[in-house]
């Protein structure tokens, strides 16, 4: 269209049409999960008011064209228009698709997956994903021309009642956020839970204003929005170098992406579990995290997961690699992802060399995973000892992928479609996916430990074999990881071959952050060093070990897991279930909990900050210098 003066009036009609549309589909989305008068009531204004935010762009848009000139600048102005009024409606729609899938909305933690090298990709879309975007984008785009072109939308906007109710909008905010102020100073929670349905709602707190009128506050019995620490980061507290291994075993690592406890099974996992039965087997062990990113940070650094947005930015390697990388071990490391997503490269692996690091990241995950195992084992009847090598395993991650020899459940759903695929219906199909794709993990598990005791070094080789996070099936509600706490997305195998040690299996409660330091003492007699210094685990071939709780970490916050009590303190997780609940899950009432959870955060706020220094900010100890 022509963007000349006559042409305007078909466009003055857009923030109207934004707003229509973007109320119509937050209505849609949030009434259904909303119970009585007082939610749909305060929900309806709420909305009314994030829709008319969400129309403000095109507002100004339209008014920077109807004060300019036509020309270039008009011409930007409106196909600005276009494409934001466009985009807002797919974003709305791609909010409640992230939300069905995973519990969140597009937030800092889905940005991080956008922009950094590697995230989409480790999302695991199908192809059909793809083609079912793009018709959505032209579906939309169809049909927004269509209403701009022949709807009135410029006469209906400048109708009496249409500008009523744009005059009332200014009254409609304070309302509603007054309304939203007063709640969360007083903890009314049908009005606090009733915007967890609009994506982007800025709530609207004014405590020190209701406090100094007299307005009485609850507070929580127990406030668990607890911060990170504050300080420098302070790891590591051990120099590499005065750690002396007496005896340098080798060290083959396997981690697997969404690699859940109950999959080490002998029908699913036949070779891994002969394997484990013959080695020491965790069976409640938990990861750091309920995501890639602290997983795997958990299990080798021995760090609770909040530290990870220290050690980002310090770029500072963990003290296990850095010790053997002293020692003149040979490093490899084989990934079926990325080692840039999430940013292991400038962590976990900061001090390895681009020769060092080995990304497959073309085809089908299956066939990745066999390519890397195949260059693995050529690395570990070759190199040079003592060596460290490593390998992720991608096939067990989302959509879940495994050649047709591997399909031991043969009702699996052939096309994950995220786009299109009713989670909730077809969930049991899902997770027949999920199991092939573990049986195919257990075969290339196969392979490494073939070759380990084909060459002769497995008696000389620490052998760790174990999942970055755990994997639900809508156990508890939800597909996947990422979103919550319960057992499926946190609990994850480990199986530790370590020479001299006596096969049996191990019942109590163990952590990913118990790893570094187990493996340290199991080489070294650690001499003249604090083990506390070293991480925030413990030994678990120590006959004394003991952990009277374990941390689990997301993107907001943590949780603490205690033989008979799960506290959830990370904002997000808790907004999905709640705080308080038995291990396995069960809901438990706050007061019936409070005495343990006084008890669990006093211990977690004493220990946590054992890393932080107290003196400056964090991040400000220079990188330690690559090889």
């Amino acid at each position: 269209m022509n963007p000349s003066n006559s042409s305007l009036p078909y466009f003055r009609g857009v923030p109207l049409l934004v707003w229509c549309v973007s109320f119509a589909l937050l209505m849609l989305h949030g009434l259904p999960a909303l119970n009585g008068a007082v939610q749909i009531g305060y929900f309806t204004a709420a909305t009314i008011a994030q829709a008319a935010l969400l129309a403000l762009p095109a507002w100004l848009l339209v008014r920077g064209a109807s004060a300019t000139r036509p020309g270039w600048l008009r011409f930007s102005l409106l196909a600005l228009l276009h494409l934001y009024a466009v985009g807002i409606v797919l974003a709305i729609d791609a909010n409640y698709q992230i939300y069905a899938l995973y519990g969140f909305y597009i937030n800092g933690f889905v940005w991080n997956i956008i922009s950094t090298p590697g995230g989409l990709e480790a999302l695991g879309f199908s192809n059909s994903f793809y083609v079912s975007s793009a018709l959505r984008v032209l579906l939309v785009a169809a049909v927004y021309t269509a209403a701009v072109r022949w709807l009135p939308l410029a006469r209906i906007a400048n109708t009496r009642p249409v500008r009523a109710a744009a005059a009332a909008l200014p009254l409609v905010f304070l309302l509603q956020g007054g309304i939203y102020a007063y709640a969360d100073h007083t903890g009314e929670q049908q009005i606090l839970q009733s915007v967890q349905r609009i994506p982007w709602y800025s709530p609207v707190t004014a405590k020190g204003l209701l406090s100094k009128l007299g307005v009485e506050r609850k507070r929580p019995e127990l406030d668990g929005s607890l911060s990170r620490r504050k300080g420098k980061f302070a790891y590591p507290a051990v120099d590499a170098q005065s750690i002396v291994l007496d005896k340098p075993y080798n060290i083959v690592w396997l981690t697997s992406e969404s690699w859940r406890a109950d999959m080490l099974d002998p029908r699913i996992m036949p070779k891994t579990y002969a394997f484990a039965r013959d080695n020491v087997h965790f069976l409640n062990h938990y990861s750091g995290g309920n995501g890639t990113r602290m997983g795997m940070f958990s299990q080798f650094y021995g760090l609770h997961g909040n530290y990870w947005f220290d050690a980002l930015p310090a770029e500072r390697p963990p003290l296990l690699l850095e010790t053997l990388r002293k020692n003149s071990y040979s490093l490899m490391a084989y990934t079926s992802a990325r080692f840039s997503y999430p940013e292991f490269d400038r962590t976990v692996f900061r001090n390895f060399s681009p020769e060092q690091l080995h990304s497959d990241h073309e085809g089908d995950p299956w066939q990745r995973d066999i390519r890397n195992v195949s260059k693995l084992t050529t690395f570990i009847n070759s190199a040079k000892q003592p060596f460290f090598s490593f390998m992720f395993f991608e096939s067990t991650h989302a959509n879940y992928s495994f050649p047709a020899e591997n399909a031991l459940e043969t009702d699996y759903l052939e096309d994950f479609n995220y786009l299109d695929t009713d989670i909730k219906s077809q969930i049991s199909r899902i997770k027949a996916r999920y199991i092939n794709a573990s049986h195919h993990l257990d075969s290339q598990f196969a392979r490494v430990l073939r070759a380990l005791k084909e060459s002769g070094r497995l008696d000389n080789t620490i052998v760790v074999i174990t999942g970055d996070h755990g994997e639900e099936f809508m156990e508890n509600g939800r597909w996947g990881h990422n979103s919550t706490f319960v057992e499926q997305q946190v609990k994850v195998p480990l199986v530790l071959h370590i020479p001299g040690q006596k096969a049996r299996t191990v019942e109590r409660m163990t952590s990913h952050v118990d790893l570094p330091i187990t493996l340290l003492s199991a080489m070294s007699r650690l001499q003249g060093i604090d083990k506390r210094q070293v991480s925030l685990g413990h030994d678990l071939l120590d006959e004394n070990y003991r952990h009277d709780y374990l941390v689990v970490s997301d993107w907001h916050g943590s949780g603490l897991i205690a033989e008979d009590l799960k506290l959830v303190l990370s904002a997000k997780a808790s907004d999905e279930r709640g705080r308080f609940f038995t291990r396995n899950d069960q809901p438990l009432a706050e007061a019936d909990a409070a005495a343990l959870s006084r008890r669990l955060i006093g211990d977690y706020l004493r220990e946590t900050p054992r890393f932080y220094s107290r003196r400056g900010k964090s991040g400000g100890q220079p990188s330690l210098a690559a090889p």
